[in-house]
C-alpha cells in the first residue's frame, strides 16, 4: 500500500511537470535565461522519474512472492483434503491443483495490485481534475460552471463501458469453465494412455476409445470462447481509443478564448488528469475478459472444493 501511495504520488507530480514544461515551451521566446530553466526542469524530472524507475520493479516483486505464497498454501490446504478425503481423486482434480491455483494466484496478483493503484490514483487526481474542470469551462458554457463537469464525464464513460462489457461478454464465464472441464477430461485422458502398455493403448482404441470426440469438442469450444472474445476485445479497442479524444475535443477550443488565461501546459495536464482518472474507473471494462477468466477459475475451485468436502467457497481466500 505504501508503495502504491508513492507510485500515485510520483504519476501526479510527473503530470505537473509536463504542465510545466509545455507552458514554458508555449512562451520560450518571452523566457529570460531559457536554458538555465530548461536545464533545471529537467533535473526536476530526473528527481521524480529515478524513484519512479526503482519503485516499480520492486513493488513487482515483492506482490509475485506474495501471490505465490499464496497459491502454496492453496495447494497444501487442497493436497491434504484431497489426501484424507478416501474414495478416490476428483475428477480433474490434478489439474485444479496445479493449474487453477496457479491461474487463481494469478488473477489476485493482477486485481489485488490494480485495485489498490486505482483507489489511490482516484484520490490524489480527482482533485486536479476539479481543479482543471474549474479552469476549462465545458463547451457552450460561458461561465458559472461547475468543476466537477470533467469528472462526471469521466464517470459515465466508465459506466458507459463497463455495462457495454457485460452485455457483449456475458458468455465468457461459462463457456471458460465448460473448456476446462474438457480440457480435464482430455489430460485424464492422455496420461491413461502415457501410462498404459502400448498393447492396451490399441486395445482401448480398437474398443473405441478414441481422442477424436473430445478433441472436437474441445475445438469446437474454443471457437465459440474465442468468437466471444473477439466481441469484447474489438469493442473496448475502439471505446478506449474514442474516449482518448473526447477531452482534446471538449476543451482544446478554449485555448483560442481571448477571455480565458489559459496554456499549452494546463492542456496538457489536463489530458494526462482526465487519462489517469478514467483508467482507473474504467479497470473493470478494461480487463473484462481477464475477469471472465478470473471468475472461472474461482467457479472450478468452487466445485473441486465441494468435491472433497469443503461446504464453505468462502475459504477461497
Amino acid at each position: 500500500a505504501i508503495m502504491s501511495v508513492a507510485r500515485a504520488a510520483i504519476q501526479r507530480a510527473l503530470v505537473a511537470w509536463y504542465g510545466e514544461i509545455y507552458t514554458f515551451l508555449q512562451h520560450a521566446r518571452a523566457n529570460e535565461g531559457g536554458e538555465a530553466s530548461l536545464d533545471a526542469l529537467f533535473a526536476a524530472f530526473a528527481r521524480l522519474a529515478l524513484p519512479w524507475a526503482l519503485l516499480i520493479p520492486l513493488a513487482s516483486l515483492l506482490r509475485r512472492f506474495w501471490c505465490f505464497e499464496w497459491r502454496m498454501a492453496l495447494v497444501d490446504a487442497y493436497v491434504r483434503r484431497w489426501a484424507t478425503r478416501g474414495g478416490g481423486a476428483p475428477e480433474g482434480a490434478s489439474q485444479r491443483v496445479q493449474e487453477d491455483t496457479q491461474r487463481f494466484a494469478r488473477g489476485v496478483e493482477l486485481f489485488a495490485g490494480q485495485v489498490l493503484d486505482a483507489v489511490l490514483t482516484l484520490v490524489i487526481f480527482v482533485p486536479s481534475l476539479l481543479e482543471l474542470g474549474a479552469a476549462f469551462p465545458p463547451p457552450g458554457s460561458s461561465g458559472g460552471h461547475s468543476a466537477g463537469w470533467l469528472l462526471a464525464l469521466t464517470a459515465a464513460l466508465a459506466l458507459l463501458g463497463l455495462c457495454v462489457s457485460v452485455v457483449v461478454a456475458w458468455r465468457l464465464v461459462g463457456l471458460d469453465v465448460r473448456n476446462q472441464r474438457v480440457e480435464a477430461g482430455l489430460r485424464k485422458r492422455l496420461v491413461a494412455y502415457e501410462d498404459a502398455p502400448p498393447r492396451e493403448v490399441e486395445r482401448r482404441a480398437a474398443a473405441g476409445d478414441r481422442l477424436d470426440e473430445l478433441v472436437a469438442t474441445l475445438r469446437q469450444n474454443y471457437a465459440a470462447l474465442y468468437r466471444n472474445m473477439l466481441g469484447i476485445d474489438g469493442w473496448i479497442a475502439v471505446f478506449e481509443q474514442s474516449v482518448v479524444v473526447v477531452p482534446l475535443v471538449l476543451c482544446a477550443p478554449r485555448l483560442l478564448d481571448p477571455s480565458l488565461d489559459l496554456t499549452l501546459g494546463q492542456l496538457v495536464q489536463l489530458l494526462a488528469v482526465f487519462q489517469r482518472v478514467f483508467d482507473s474507473l474504467n479497470l473493470p471494462a478494461h480487463n473484462w475478459s481477464a475477469i471472465n477468466d478470473f471468475a472461472a477459475t474461482v467457479v472450478r475451485l468452487v466445485e473441486f472444493e465441494r468435491s472433497v468436502g469443503e461446504a464453505k467457497a468462502s475459504e477461497l481466500v
